[in-house]
């Protein structure tokens, strides 16, 4: 059967207008509307005009009404807002554009404690009537929201509208907020992905002295964000492009495209996953991820033309990457721009441009990188490749090994992307949601499964039986009478239960069926092995052969774990296959010593 087709629906979330007595209030009625576009934009059948295109707009200015023409959007949602005495009216519409019809609208008047509950519903709203236009994943699935406290929320969105200023000084005034925002609710994802947005916005101001305390505290705050709400597409990008930066290549991507998939219609998000996918070596993805943008942000691109200077500069589309980056003033967009440029003269033939814009760039550099000394050439080509985290070879090299040939720096040796004694170790350690394994110079990142908690207790006590008992968390009595679950491992279980169930339904919801197989396989073992435990009411249960049956389940999860590492690192694949034992005694006896790092 031929898989049903369904139109593109494009919606524009014009601001909500605040017709409340204290305009103190613009940013939390903005915050809302930014809001509802970061909600609708997770459905992936939408696409959202993103809030740059919207937010200077006023939908009852006649002199904005062309500029609304201009988006191309087939909806267009539009509100009000009014506060008194601690309750909040709020009337939304949606508009079909085609016909100027409002085929929906609604009016709120709760108390302003009721935000979050408003905010969903307008988007259960919106999205239902939509519904028979378009596929869309279950509400359920598609989004999941953070409940926390009005006040942290409050103190989320003045940290936001501070961010959005882009100066240092605002970014260090957001910290307030967010330390602010995390005193009052500990577990609030967003202040921590906040906090860690104020450092990494350190990176396009272009603070390169601070560059190592940046990204120690930008990566810190969004692997906390992660942990707290792994759907936050923002945190997963932020540390996706740490990660980056850390030339730790399949972290990076891994988190990349986990918050393209959270959130594949954030015109921002996009722009950021562009240019890493540069960096990782897909440039043909980064240019389709960067058109999508300039389509969803389609009246404020001037910053994203940088980006596509990059993009077309790796493409080999060297006209094109000049013409981008022309556009907006030089010294306004990244401190490296002129060399993109000069590098695109270079491979088309003129040097005289060339020349002058490789002479602007040192120039940039002086000012912007070296405090005022001027760089030699040498200098100013080497921060380049530090600074871009290329996974493969750029199409500067071609253009930097002609400057040495002709004699205009010394020569140049591309930094390494690992050092050797990196290389080397072995490894095998968590690290947030993956597992790094290192093993005879190769490093693969994997999926956390509960075999490879197992591998680590024998690999970390070499030569040492251990009863399978103990890798399964039982209690063998008297007799060798086993109780397969003590309280507190029946309690573990039935939690993992229930969280295998959710991050089943957001694998789905992802588009991810590998993974979703995945962990059905871990959950119907997990329901199997409860339902063979516990007796009526819950009962712990004695079994009568308790300790094969804990060989059994031990033996199958560590030897999965093992066939897992084997297809991705097929050598230390292959060293665990004949150093580990199971059976009612596991153990990990390798042929010769080896140093593991597990934490």
């Amino acid at each position: 059967m031929q898989k049903m087709s369904f139109p593109e629906i494009v919606v524009a979330v014009l601001p909500f207008q605040n017709f409340s007595e204290d305009n103190k209030l613009d940013y939390f009625v903005a915050g809302f509307s930014d809001d509802l576009i970061m909600n609708l934009s997770r459905f992936r059948s939408l696409q959202i005009i993103s809030s740059h295109s919207t937010k200077k707009i006023n939908a009852d200015n006649e002199e904005d009404q062309s500029i609304i023409q201009s988006l191309n959007a087939n909806y267009l949602v539009k509100g009000s807002f009014r506060h008194y005495e601690g309750n909040i009216i709020i009337r939304t519409q949606l508009i079909r554009t085609i016909d100027d019809t409002i085929v929906w609208a609604e009016r709120y008047d709760e108390k302003l404690t009721s935000v979050f509950d408003i905010q969903d519903d307008v988007t259960q709203r919106i999205v239902s009537t939509l519904q028979k236009h378009i596929n869309i994943n279950l509400l359920s699935s598609a989004r999941k929201k953070t409940i926390t406290s009005l006040e942290a929320y409050d103190c989320w969105l003045k940290g936001m509208d501070q961010l959005e200023k882009g100066t240092l000084a605002n970014d260090n005034k957001a910290r307030e907020y967010f330390k602010q925002a995390m005193e009052i609710d500990s577990e609030y994802a967003r202040a921590f992905a906040g906090m860690s947005l104020t450092y990494f916005n350190e990176w396009s101001c272009q603070v390169f002295e601070r560059w190592e305390e940046s990204q120690k505290f930008a990566y810190e705050y969004a692997l906390k964000a992660v942990s707290l709400d792994d759907t936050d597409n923002v945190s997963n990008l932020i540390l996706g492009r740490v990660y980056l930066y850390k030339r730790e290549y399949e972290k990076a991507e891994h988190y990349l495209r986990k918050s393209l998939k959270l959130n594949p219609n954030d015109a921002d998000n996009l722009i950021q996953i562009a240019s890493s996918f540069v960096h990782l070596g897909y440039p043909k993805e980064g240019e389709k991820l960067y058109l999508k943008a300039v389509r969803l942000n389609p009246i404020n691109v001037e910053w994203y033309y940088a980006y596509a200077t990059m993009i077309y500069f790796e493409l080999g589309q060297f006209e094109k990457a000049i013409e981008e980056g022309l556009k907006p003033p030089i010294e306004t967009v990244w401190v490296d721009m002129a060399a993109f440029i000069a590098a695109s003269f270079y491979y088309l033939g003129k040097k005289e441009k060339m020349e002058k814009y490789w002479e602007i760039y040192l120039q940039q550099s002086q000012i912007k990188i070296f405090n005022g000394r001027k760089p030699s050439s040498y200098e100013a080509i080497q921060w380049i490749l530090d600074y871009n985290p290329y996974k493969g070879e750029s199409n500067f090299i071609k253009f930097f090994n002609f400057l040495e040939k002709e004699g205009y720096t010394k020569p140049v040796k591309k930094k390494q992307a690992v050092s050797k004694s990196r290389l080397f170790s072995n490894t095998f350690k968590k690290d947030a949601e993956l597992w790094e394994a290192s093993f005879e110079g190769q490093s693969v990142y994997l999926p956390d499964v509960k075999g490879y908690h197992d591998l680590v207790i024998l690999m970390n006590q070499p030569n040492k039986e251990i009863h399978c008992a103990e890798l399964m968390g039982v209690q063998v009595g008297a007799n060798n009478e086993v109780f397969v679950l003590d309280e507190k491992a029946k309690e573990t279980y039935k939690k993992r239960v229930q969280d295998l169930l959710l991050e089943i339904e957001e694998a789905e919801s992802l588009g991810n069926p590998q993974s979703a197989n995945t962990l059905r396989e871990e959950y119907d073992q997990l329901v199997d092995h409860l339902s063979k435990s516990l007796g009526l009411g819950g009962k712990n249960r004695k079994i009568d052969s308790p300790v094969e049956r804990a060989r059994s389940a031990v033996t199958w999860r560590i030897r999965s774990a093992i066939k897992k590492i084997e297809k991705a690192h097929p050598s230390l694949g292959k060293h665990l296959a004949n150093s580990i034992t199971t059976g009612t005694f596991c153990s990990y006896s390798p042929e010769k010593e080896h140093h593991w790092i597990f934490n």
